[in-house]
């Protein structure tokens, strides 16, 4: 890797760099400078990152020139010089314009040299390939929030959870109360009916006690204090067993509608993510699809156009050799004193011949030339055919081997016959019965996937 390469990866991966422009972004929320917001700004800025990074990687931006690389390098160190002064800020452009102006333009500066770069390294498809990484980019930032936002609903499950161990636990607690006050008014029943018993006694003994009036007469009022006494107490335990009943039915009742909303709403939230998750993974493979065309298309199209040029040449050089046959034709049979020819007699029979054979040499050339080079054509577009169901056939491929994941034999089969299939035809081998067969499952997904797509265009 060259040094200014190494010096554009080292800028871009360093952690500082990226809290500054980060925090630029976050606190610069209503600034706009040369017609772009701060939140255009910021795609713009993420996207250089993101193409930069994917250069350097497979080593297109060594093979730039000098100074391509040097000036992205220039820009780079001229917005670490800003990221000095707004640092003194909060790095907010807002409260310096004049500074916020200039970081706005190197951003779009970077732009346009990355514009420049694709242009340079994919020619004709480079405005589709940003188009297509704009919508990757936008799709990665989704599936971020996605997975935060489950990571919050995860959290939420687990506080609910906890919530309701709790609650479980009160409840238990609770139940054991109620069941002792449920013994305690158990024993003062049972109490009272012994008082009761005791009452009978003493006024079925009252005869027999009549010596004794002024005891039994104690006795007998102090039987009916304790009587009212007990009686006054049983009913406060069952006004407060009944009271403790309705406070615990109220609560598992309240408690009880709360976690049934709770999970509902978490169920919904679960749904939705699904959903949300199946509509990016559909857009995603969609996107493949059309990257994969455009990469054959793009092959076919330079072979195409190499036959074109090549055609031309031939042509042209056939043409000249025939005019210049017409010439040497003509000056055989009229003959030159300046160049001591002497004049072909036709009359004869071998003269005739000769010079007949002599013009229809350069024409069976062309001939043969023109058949060679519609093969050519021909056999480039049989290809082309052939290569265009196989590459959108990928995914289908792919489901195949998700389909026998757990059979190793089948994967094994799978495996060796697309090695074979994904040949050229012209190329490959006779196949076997099962290889056809494989074949023709992959053919008839990928032929289905091009009727989608020839009915979403129409």
């Amino acid at each position: 890797m060259k040094p200014t390469t190494q010096t554009i990866q080292a800028w871009i991966n360093n952690p500082n760099y990226k809290t500054q422009m980060e925090s630029i972004f976050t606190n610069s929320v209503n600034f706009t400078a040369h017609e772009t917001t701060i939140d255009e700004a910021k795609t713009e800025f993420d996207y250089v990152v993101e193409q930069l990074l994917f250069l350097i990687e497979k080593g297109e931006l060594d093979k730039l020139t000098f100074h391509k690389r040097n000036g992205i390098n220039n820009i780079f160190n001229a917005l670490t010089k800003q990221l000095t002064q707004l640092q003194r800020n909060s790095y907010n452009l807002t409260s310096i314009p004049n500074v916020g102006n200039t970081v706005i333009s190197y951003i779009l500066s970077l732009r346009d040299q990355v514009d420049a770069i694709l242009f340079a390294t994919k020619g004709k498809g480079a405005a589709d390939y940003v188009n297509e990484s704009k919508e990757l980019i936008k799709i990665k930032k989704r599936y971020i929030k996605l997975v935060k936002d489950i990571e919050t609903v995860e959290d939420n499950k687990e506080k609910v959870q906890l919530f309701n161990t709790e609650l479980l636990k009160n409840i238990e607690e609770l139940k054991i109360k109620t069941s002792a006050l449920q013994k305690d008014s158990t024993i003062i029943t049972n109490l009272n009916n012994q008082i009761q018993k005791l009452y009978n006694q003493v006024s079925s003994n009252a005869e027999d006690i009549a010596s004794k009036k002024i005891t039994i007469s104690s006795l007998h009022k102090s039987a009916k204090e304790l009587e009212q006494i007990f009686e006054n107490a049983n009913a406060k335990v069952k006004e407060l067993n009944t009271s403790s009943s309705n406070s615990v039915n109220n609560f598992i009742k309240e408690k009880t509608e709360f976690i049934d909303g709770k999970v509902i709403e978490f169920s919904d939230k679960t749904d939705n993510i699904v959903t949300k998750n199946e509509t990016l993974q559909e857009k995603i493979n969609s996107l493949l699809e059309g990257a994969n065309a455009g990469e054959l298309y793009k092959a076919f199209n330079s072979r195409k156009k190499e036959i074109e040029e090549s055609l031309n040449k031939w042509l042209f050089g056939i043409v000249a050799i025939n005019v210049f046959l017409v010439f040497f034709t003509l000056l055989i049979i009229n003959g030159s004193e300046f160049l001591g020819i002497k004049e072909l007699s036709t009359t004869t029979m071998d003269s005739a011949f000769y010079l007949k054979l002599f013009i229809s040499i350069p024409l069976l050339f062309l001939d043969w030339f023109i058949i060679r080079q519609y093969n050519q054509r021909k056999d480039l577009a049989e290809k082309y055919a052939f290569k265009s169901v196989l590459s959108l056939s990928l995914l289908a491929y792919n489901e195949m081997m998700v389909d026998h994941k757990d059979n190793k034999v089948s994967l094994e089969f799978i495996s060796s016959t697309v090695e074979k299939i994904y040949q050229s035809p012209f190329n490959a081998k006779d196949l076997t019965k099962s290889e056809l067969a494989v074949l023709n499952k992959l053919a008839e997904k990928g032929l289905e996937k091009i009727e989608t797509v020839k009915k979403i265009i129409d």
